[in-house]
């Protein structure tokens, strides 16, 4: 599989680093991501004898879950959401709870 490299890279990082240490101690900065957690386990191709083929227990019904997180970089402030589906409503309540605390 071939790698893709961002060009740009070095000097997107370069300018975050700038922004952030040039916002001051006031500033608030802070990372926020998303994440997808199943409970349908991830099942690959494996080889195995006939009639000695290992049982593996799937849940009943596929479950999902999203996750939304920040971490405010310079307090070490974590806060995360758990709900059914990836929706906006997700990052916006990390935006908000961010600023409610900070006020």
């Amino acid at each position: 599989m071939p790698r893709k490299i961002d060009p740009d890279k070095a000097r997107t990082q370069w300018t975050l680093a700038t922004v952030m240490i040039g916002a001051g101690p006031e500033a608030v900065v802070v990372s926020a991501d998303e994440s997808h957690v199943q409970t349908v386990p991830l099942l690959r191709a494996m080889w195995q004898w006939v009639g000695q083929q290992i049982r593996i227990p799937t849940p009943e019904s596929h479950m999902a879950r999203a996750i939304f997180e920040a971490l405010n970089i310079r307090s070490g402030q974590w806060t995360y959401r758990v709900q059914q589906r990836t929706k906006k409503e997700g990052f916006v309540f990390v935006r908000f709870h961010y600023a409610m605390l900070e006020t």
